[in-house]
């Protein structure tokens, strides 16, 4: 399913469903339920713009990186790739 930047793919990974929750076509959180309800509820909240840390309030599945989170913040820092040779 996919909406704009946001999309959501959903797996059948018995004995339950394994949820990728993207943004701007990068994942940005993962999760696994066994349960179809908890599987379709917190792919309406990600589409409907939620952010992660509601997003896994309410669904306590879903796994996401601190990267990802800084990232949805705005407050991601880059930093250059050094080549030791």
């Amino acid at each position: 399913m996919a909406h704009e930047s946001r999309a959501v793919s959903v797996l059948l990974n018995p004995p339950g469903y394994l949820l990728s929750y993207l943004w701007n076509g990068l994942k940005q959180a993962q999760g696994t339920t066994p349960e179809i309800s908890s599987a379709a509820g917190s792919a309406v909240l990600w589409m409907e713009g939620v952010g992660l840390e509601r997003l896994a309030a309410d669904f306590p599945f879903v796994e996401f990186p601190e990267l990802q989170l800084a990232y949805e913040r705005g407050d991601a820092k880059e930093f250059p790739v050094v080549d030791g040779s």
